[in-house]
């Protein structure tokens, strides 16, 4: 009997590449997706509000290094490259909800395509799927129309790994490409501090437990660390140097203060299953989804190897190190999670070998990004009830009578949005016992005693003061003599303008 004639697999057909106009065309739809329709919805408070406040007071101050919450506080939360980008879009296009989202909406679209770009290294079988995962993901997407750093900061990590996977995989370009990768790491810095180094750590442990110390060899660039300090480090440098105890703040309350949970983002874990558990669980929908389907796990059971090979082992640490680190930190939020999106979409579209083939998943997931596009549309329709800045700013302008010059938010966070609508300053007071001029004013710190904003001249300002603390300020404004005048009610805040002190009764 004959043995059996043993014939080797035909070689694998290279992915085939679009040719140069249909490579346009992709460019465009896909912008015209990132940028359909984001104009239609107000700006919520309270992240929307502050970063678009943010970049209005670099256009009124004309100050672009140093970012202020006003003319007094610093705001230093965040490093400035966000308000840059917000800033030069107001500059461009006008103060508007579109100009204000742009700068995300492009980040989004580069983004895909720097997926697209990865995925013909680690997942070459289907590099467009890849990108149509992280296009119609729930979770990247919903983060996309939103005014915030983590969409910026995605690009600016996805860049940095992508310049690392071409040094890796393709060693003839590390001339460039690790000079690439330490630009986006410096970006990504100068987006969002350490956090934007976090898959760093991934690359160094996976370049060491593959190399050694040859890995580790291969990222030390003298011309790309040249380029990480100046871009990443550069800002910082200038303001530690003009600002007395700025490196004290960020240490202690931006670094330690939120691995620490002191600003009280839920913390423990309570606050680990609310915030990251669900995004875990349906942030990558509909792909997920299909990737648990039962003809997807038969067909990954019979093509068990590919967890090995090292583009999964790459993923995987790409995935779990900032996943680690983001668990353990006490100051948790679900946009953190949002640069880890780029790897899910990247394994996801590496196992989604049999469920993609079929005519009904590629109907579904037409239908899907059809919803998804519509959603943005049905946002012009829906009033937020805590967070619509635009209801909120035109039921204030409707109760003043006017747009005021100034607005103090008092023992309550401010609805930054009132800058970007009625262009007037916005601050914050509590009702604390320091006389007017006690004591000097901590410019890192937005709230401020009472007495002090009172005391300051104004042409007219505007004190909002939440229901539950109104009768706790008559009482302090009486103990200061401050006379103030009610106006009504909007949306929970009782509304007093201040007048000039002339004695007397101290408000009416």
């Amino acid at each position: 009997m004959q043995p059996a004639r043993r014939t080797e697999a035909p070689p694998a057909e290279a992915p085939r590449r679009p040719a140069p106009r249909s490579r346009w065309w992709l460019v465009a739809a896909i912008l015209i997706y990132a940028l359909a329709l984001q104009g239609v919805r107000p700006i919520y408070d309270p992240d929307e509000g502050r970063y678009t406040a943010g970049a209005i007071a670099m256009l009124r101050s004309g100050d672009w290094l140093t970012p202020h919450w006003n003319a007094e506080a610093f705001n230093l939360t965040k490093p400035p490259l966000t308000y840059w980008t917000i800033a030069a879009s107001f500059a461009l296009f006008g103060r508007n909800e579109t100009a204000a989202r742009l700068p995300n909406s492009l980040a989004f679209a580069a983004t895909i395509l720097l997926v697209f770009l990865l995925a013909r290294l680690l997942a070459p079988d289907r590099p467009y799927l890849a990108a149509l995962v992280y296009a119609t993901a729930l979770f990247p997407f919903a983060a996309a129309n939103i005014v915030t750093t983590d969409t910026l900061l995605a690009l600016w990590e996805t860049l940095a790994v992508y310049g690392f996977i071409l040094a890796w995989w393709k060693p003839e370009t590390s001339r460039w490409s690790i000079p690439l990768m330490w630009i986006g790491f410096g970006l990504a810095f100068l987006t969002k501090g350490p956090p934007g180094l976090l898959p760093l750590l991934a690359v160094l442990v996976f370049a060491a437990v593959m190399k050694r110390w040859k890995g580790i060899h291969l990222l030390l660039s003298p011309v790309g660390l040249l380029l990480f300090t100046g871009v990443g480090l550069g800002w910082y440098l200038v303001e530690v140097e003009r600002i007395p105890g700025l490196l004290h703040y960020f240490w202690s309350f931006e670094i330690l203060g939120r691995l620490q949970g002191v600003q009280h983002r839920n913390p423990g874990i309570r606050g680990l299953f609310v915030t990251y558990w669900p995004t875990v669980l349906f942030g990558m929908l509909p792909w997920a989804a299909l990737w648990w389907m039962p003809a997807q796990r038969r067909a990954r059971s019979a093509d068990g190897h590919r967890a090995l090979t090292l583009e999964g082992l790459f993923l995987t640490a790409w995935i779990a190190i900032p996943l680690l680190v983001f668990v353990l930190a006490q100051s948790r939020i679900v946009l953190y999670l949002l640069p880890l999106a780029v790897p899910s979409a990247l394994a996801l579209a590496r196992g989604l070998t049999l469920t993609w083939s079929t005519t009904r998943t590629r109907v579904a997931v037409g239908v899907w990004t059809a919803c998804l596009l519509s959603l943005r549309l049905a946002s012009l329709f829906y009033v937020h009830p805590t967070k619509d800045g635009r209801a909120f700013a035109e039921a204030l302008r409707e109760l003043v009578g006017h747009a005021p010059p100034e607005v103090v938010f008092v023992d309550s966070p401010s609805r930054w949005s009132l800058v970007f609508y009625l262009d007037c300053e916005v601050r914050e007071a509590d009702l604390g016992k320091q006389a007017a001029g006690e004591e000097l004013a901590d410019r890192f710190q937005l709230r401020q005693p009472l007495a002090r904003d009172l005391a300051e001249p104004a042409a007219e300002r505007i004190l909002l003061v939440p229901e539950r603390a109104d009768e706790a300020f008559r009482q302090r404004i009486d103990e200061l003599n401050r006379p103030v005048v009610a106006l009504g009610t909007t949306h929970e805040f009782k509304a007093y303008r201040q007048s000039s002190p002339t004695g007397g009764p101290a408000t009416r």
